[in-house]
Parts: structure tokens; C-alpha cells; sequence
């Protein structure tokens, strides 16, 4: 996965409603490839998957060091990244026809993954071979890469697996098949399974329709395990129910033809796959689809698309909403008992729609497809009643679509080019950092931004970062100082800035033994010197990191010591978003190691070697108020810095009438040194004092500012 710039984070922002990235980054060849899924980790890595003609590279931080040739017309890939988007593996499946994936889901520290191949496909140790036409396989995978197992379903002609669901009684999925498959009978049927978590054995299937007349895109659980299933259907009294003629839906005619509109239906079935209950969403003018679902805390969030006047919910909870074009997206929020929470929609004058949907621990819902602003006068993602509207380009473009639990407008944003560029999946974390995929063709705008795709069609990678999350402020003390009398504020970054090594490639001796960090820091960053931009990638180190982090226009940010990160520790709930998972330190114990500590359970690690990689958080300090006037806060450069002894500071003479107080204070919190100056070039006198960091105070009645100079 290549950074969308090399060597760095990017941080964009856009709109009134900024929403910051973290990382871009894109996979492709010379010919079309997809994005089908993404699934994030415990651990927070990333797991991407999709199909490829031709050649793929999976990893563009280096050259040619990942690339793979499809060995027929279609391959399929699985590319894992760690949580700042740097590559880990990649690998492709395939042989000499074609194969694809068609759904991922992680559970259990495992991938499960379900698709179609055709005639003999090799996954790893397993070999699969087709009963002819396409078969449907079902596979799990850990997170190295390594197939666990692989099984095949399918008969005479082409059958697949669409839908995956998975949880700890079983793995649940659904397709269309023709012939006898399971030990059943089946006729371009929806069939839908229960199979052991080991993949040994089939619990339960059922058979539903023939024909091909249900399509089965998407399924989730229920707060009680049961098994929810939405799609599409077109015909006249099609059962839903697996075991009675009793849940007969129907869809509408179109004009003048002998075809069915297709409308929307879920489907819930409870753990031993008996029916529960069925809900149509649907109108009488045109395609109504449920393209993805998502359940979680008793809600059930679905996207597709409508088509003229579409009802959704029933009786006196019925709602009907009128598409603005020919097709519109849609958002819904159900209860996953089936009642209706709220709906919005909205769309251009053509095909618009709603492809992936997650809803977060907060159940905000996100929601990302596709918009086509054909008539230039923009999409209104606001249904408030407010305008935000977005402009494709000239043609399709991808979308992502925020709104709270209760429908309201948080955020929407877009990108692509002239070529069709779609959004496939969107995901997002406790912390609301958003995780989307979809693909692109020729050259998309990212914000301000440009991709070119290798070849007809890349993908796209994105992860944001999220506008809730802020700085966190714990009042600081050291050495036993009570904390009411020290003078500095611990302020915790918003985020972890990265994985990365404690040492610059060289195991040095730094005597960063000090109990606050930006000392450390300080003697790291000399003693390890600069990152060698030569390399590829380029991988900075832990205390540089810091260092060299800048945003809200703060740029003195450190790697905290050990008895910070050990007070990060004790309040990571407040702070939020702490991984439970090893920090660094910048406490040096010898030459080779250095200080971390485990998120998880507090353990201190005096052992842990410098050349490993841990998550860093990045930190400052900043005194607390002591009655100073705080109306001018004067900020103000000591040099020489760092010094051998003697500094000057400059400062405005109007600030000087009155004289200015000057104080000195060690990182213990002590004041070591004051005087008063009538004079606006100030002197700085640390020739006696310790070698170490200082904080320099400036005040008088009208102003105070503060600032840090080291001693060497």
C-alpha cells in the first residue's frame, strides 16, 4: 500500500466540516481491479480484499516487491496493512479461469472468506475443484496469511456464495444455486446455511424460491443471534418462509413489459434457521434494493437505492419517500425487531446509491456508494432542511455520508474524477476514525488532492481521522512533588502517531534516564541523529516521531517518560483510544533496550529491545494557570537553544514598562532562579545550573508567557 505522500502522514481538511486524514493510499495494474471488503482487527490492522486482470501491486512502498500476475481472467487478493497503513503481506488466489471473492468477515483472530472459482482452484495446501460451471468455496484464513481450511459447494452449472455472517455459534451464509447442493435440491435457489466454525460440517440449509427470482446482498445478527438477511426480489408471491407457504411477498409489474420491478425484503431467521419474520420495502415504479445492512445494539442500519415512491415500515409507522431522479441512495434505521426508526434519502437526476453501511458504538451511521450530479447543480446531503450539497464530477463519484442515531447531518464528503469512480465498503472505529474503500478510474481529486490510477481502474484506500476525538489535560507531578504546587499539565495527543521503532536503525547510548520526557526526547533526537530519507520506506523512530508532530498549531509535542506514559496508563478511559497493546517510552534502560509499557494490563518492560515497534502517543506539557493575567499570552524564542549557559530572549518594549519578572523552573516544579528586568532584551543565565530542561517564565501585570531552553 502506498501513502498517497510518501514519507509522511497526510492531513487534509475540507468544508465547514473539517474531517482530518490520516493516510491515503492505492493498489492497482494495468487493467481493472475492485475492492470487495475491508475488515479491521483487534489489533487495528487492516485487511482489504477484491479481484484483479492482469497485474496488481500490493505493496507500492517498494518497487515491484509485491506485484502479482492473475494466472487466469480474474484473481482474487487479500492485502493486510498495520494501523498507519503500512504493508505487512499480501497474497493472491486464483488459477486459470476465473475466481473471485465476494465477502470477508473477521471473527475469532480469523478471516472467513467466501467467493466463486472455477475448475481447479489451490488455496495454499487445499485444493478445490469444481463440479463444473462456478462453484462456491468457503475458506478461513489467520492473520499471517495461511489458510486454515477450504471447502467447496456447487453443482453442474455456476453457483456462489453472496452474504457472510459469523459469530460464535457459526458461520451463516447465503447465495443462488442450481442443482443438489448440501444434500438438497436446489433451482436457482436462495440457499441459506449454517456451517461449523471449523468448517467440518453443515448445521442447517434452507431452500427459498427458484428461479432466481430473490437476491440475497447482505446479513447481519440480531442482540439474540438471530439471523438477518436483506436483498432484493422480483415476481409474484415468492415465500419466504423456509418451512410454511405462508410469508408470500410480491413485487410490481413494469409498464408494458412481462418483467418485475425488484423490491427490498428482510428476512430474520432465528439460530436454528426457523422464519421469524419478513419486511418488503418497496414501490410500483421502479428497482428497489437493500444493498448492505448492519446490526448492532438493537438497531439495524440498510442502504441501497429507491425508485419513484417507495414505502418503508407499515401500518401507522409507514413512511413513503419519492426518489429526487431516477434512482436515489437511501439511509435507513431500523429496530432489528423490523419497525422503522427514520429514513432519509437523497440523489441527482440518474442512478445514485447506497452500497456499505456501518453504524458505530454511538450507532452514528456511515454509509458510502455512489452520486452522479449530472444536471452541475450539486446533491444535498443535509436533509435537515439546511443545504450541503456535493458536485460529482462529470460522472460518477464516491461518497461518504454521516448522520447521527437520530438521522441528523454530521458529515459528507466526496471524491473521483471524470471516469466512474464507486464506493464499496466503510467501516469505523470506537474512536470514529473512518476506514473506506472503492475504486476509481483514470485521475480522482481527494480533496485537494490527485491519484492516477495504474491502469483502467485502482483501488482506493482511506482512513480519517475523527473530530471528536481531543487532547486530554492530567495535572502533572513527579519526584513526589505535591501536585497542587508543580506548575505543568501533561496534555495527551489526540492520537497514536504511530508503530514504530524506540532506535534510528543504530543502538546508541542516549542517557535519556530523565523522569520527563522532553528532556529525553531531546537527547534521543541528538544522539540518534536525522531518519535516512534514502530508504525505502522511510521509517521514522519513536521520540522523532513526536518531535517532529505538529497540528493545532502546537509543534512541542515529546515521547513521555516512563512515569508519564505510567500516569497515560492510569487514565487511559479518560483519555480514550489507548490500543491494548505495548506504548514506548523515552526512558532508556541500556544500550540495546528501552522502557514500554502494555496498555492492557500496566505491565512495565525495562527489556524491551529498541529496534521493536510500538504504538506511540505523543505528549506536552504547559503550566498551569498561577493567577498570572492570562488576557496577553505573549509567546517569544530564547537563543541560543539548546545553550551552554548564557541566552537571550527578545520581546516587544511595550510589555516592559512596568518591568518584567523573570523565573526559572527545573522539571521537578522548583523555582530555582528570579529577577526583574527593566530592559526588552531579557538575559538567561543557566551557566551554574545543571545540565537538563528548564521552564523560562516572563510576567508582569499586563502580560505572561512561557517558554523551554535546554542546558548542555
Amino acid at each position: 500500500m502506498r501513502l498517497f505522500i510518501i514519507c509522511s502522514i497526510l492531513i487534509l481538511t475540507i468544508s465547514s466540516y473539517a474531517q482530518k486524514f490520516d493516510w491515503k493510499g492505492r493498489l492497482g495494474g494495468v487493467d481493472a481491479d475492485s475492492s470487495v471488503n475491508i475488515q479491521i482487527d483487534k489489533s487495528g490492522n487492516v485487511y482489504t480484499s477484491g479481484i484483479f486482470y492482469g497485474e496488481i501491486d500490493l505493496n507500492q512502498d517498494t518497487v515491484k516487491s509485491n506485484n502479482f500476475n492473475s494466472k487466469g481472467l480474474s484473481d482474487f487478493y487479500i492485502q493486510k496493512t498495520n494501523p498507519f497503513g503500512e504493508f505487512i503481506w499480501g497474497k493472491q488466489f486464483g488459477a486459470d479461469s476465473i475466481d473471485r471473492i465476494t465477502n470477508v468477515k473477521y471473527f475469532d483472530n480469523k478471516l472467513f472468506i467466501v467467493g466463486q472459482f472455477s475448475k481447479t482452484i489451490q488455496l495454499d495446501n487445499v485444493e478445490l475443484k469444481s463440479n463444473g460451471g462456478l462453484d462456491a468455496f468457503l475458506a478461513a484464513i489467520d492473520t499471517s496469511g495461511k489458510v486454515l481450511w477450504a471447502k467447496s459447494y456447487g453443482g453442474a452449472t455456476n453457483d456462489r456464495f453472496t452474504t457472510l455472517a459469523v459469530n460464535e455459534v457459526g458461520i451463516y451464509t447465503s447465495g443462488l444455486f442450481n442443482g443438489n447442493i448440501m444434500d438438497t435440491t436446489t433451482n436457482g435457489s436462495l440457499l441459506i446455511s449454517k456451517i461449523k466454525l471449523d468448517g467440518s460440517q453443515v448445521v442447517w440449509r434452507k431452500v427459498l424460491s427458484d428461479s432466481y427470482k430473490i437476491k440475497p446482498n447482505s446479513s447481519a445478527f440480531d442482540l439474540n443471534g438471530n439471523f438477518i438477511l436483506a436483498g432484493s426480489f422480483a415476481g409474484e408471491k415468492i415465500d419466504f418462509n423456509p418451512s410454511k407457504k405462508d410469508s408470500l411477498l410480491s413485487s410490481e409489474k413494469k409498464p408494458s413489459t412481462t418483467f418485475y420491478t425488484q423490491d427490498a425484503f428482510l428476512l430474520k431467521l432465528n439460530q436454528d434457521g426457523d422464519f421469524i419474520f419478513v419486511k418488503k420495502i418497496g414501490g410500483t415504479t421502479g428497482d428497489d434494493i437493500i444493498f448492505d445492512i448492519y446490526a448492532t445494539k438493537g438497531n439495524l442500519g440498510l442502504t441501497g437505492q429507491i425508485s419513484g415512491s417507495v414505502v418503508f415500515g407499515s401500518g401507522t409507522n409507514a413512511k413513503t419517500i419519492v426518489s429526487n431522479g431516477k434512482e436515489d441512495i437511501f439511509v435507513a434505521l431500523y429496530t432489528d425487531l423490523g419497525e422503522l426508526t427514520w429514513i432519509r434519502n437523497t440523489g441527482g437526476l440518474k442512478t445514485d446509491f447506497g452500497k456499505s453501511i456501518y453504524l458505530d458504538s454511538n450507532s452514528n451511521v456511515y454509509t458510502t456508494g455512489t452520486f452522479f450530479d449530472t444536471d452541475g447543480k450539486g446533491v444535498d446531503f443535509d436533509p435537515s432542511g439546511k443545504v450541503f450539497k456535493l458536485n460529482s464530477a462529470t460522472s460518477q463519484n464516491a461518497f461518504i455520508w454521516k448522520l447521527s442515531s437520530l438521522g441528523d447531518y454530521l458529515y459528507a464528503g466526496s471524491f473521483g474524477g471524470g471516469g466512474v469512480d464507486n464506493g464499496s465498503y466503510v467501516y469505523a472505529n470506537d474512536e470514529e476514525e473512518i476506514f473506506a474503500t472503492g475504486v476509481y478510474e483514470n485521475e480522482a481529486t481527494f480533496y485537494d488532492q490527485k491519484l492516477k490510477s495504474a491502469g483502467k481502474s485502482d483501488v482506493y484506500l482511506i482512513k480519517s481521522l475523527s473530530d471528536r476525538q481531543k487532547t486530554y489535560v492530567i495535572d502533572y507531578a513527579i519526584e513526589g512533588v505535591n501536585p497542587d504546587s508543580v506548575p505543568f499539565r501533561l496534555e495527551v495527543g489526540k492520537k497514536d502517531i504511530g508503530n514504530l521503532p524506540w532506535y534510528n536503525k543504530k543502538y546508541l547510548l542516549t542517557d535519556a534516564i530523565y523522569s520527563n520526557g522532553d528532556t529525553n526526547t531531546i537527547l534521543i533526537d541528538k544522539i540518534q541523529g536525522p531518519i535516512d530519507s534514502t530508504l525505502v520506506p522511510v521509517i521514522n523512530y519513536a521520540s522523532k516521531a513526536c518531535s517532529d508532530y505538529n497540528i493545532d498549531k502546537k509543534d512541542d509535542w515529546f515521547l513521555p517518560s516512563k512515569q508519564e506514559l505510567d500516569l497515560m496508563y492510569k487514565n487511559r478511559k479518560k483519555i480514550g483510544g489507548m490500543k491494548q497493546y505495548p506504548y514506548w517510552s523515552s526512558t532508556e534502560t541500556d544500550l540495546n533496550n528501552s522502557v514500554s509499557i502494555n496498555f492492557t494490563d500496566g505491565q512495565i518492560n525495562s527489556g524491551s529491545n529498541k529496534a521493536e515497534r510500538k504504538y506511540v502517543r505523543p505528549v506536552r506539557k504547559k503550566m498551569k494557570n498561577d493567577g498570572l493575567n492570562v488576557k496577553n499570552v505573549i509567546s517569544f524564542d530564547i537563543t541560543p537553544n539548546p545553550t551552554n549557559g548564557q541566552s537571550l530572549i527578545l520581546i516587544d518594549q511595550k510589555f516592559v514598562q512596568n518591568g518584567v519578572n523573570v523565573e526559572i523552573v527545573n522539571m521537578s516544579g522548583q523555582l530555582i532562579h528570579k529577577h526583574q528586568q527593566n530592559q526588552n532584551l531579557i538575559n538567561i543565565d543557566l551557566t551554574n545550573f545543571e545540565n537538563g530542561l528548564y521552564i523560562i517564565k516572563l510576567y508582569n501585570d499586563s502580560f505572561n508567557g512561557i517558554t523551554k531552553v535546554v542546558k548542555e
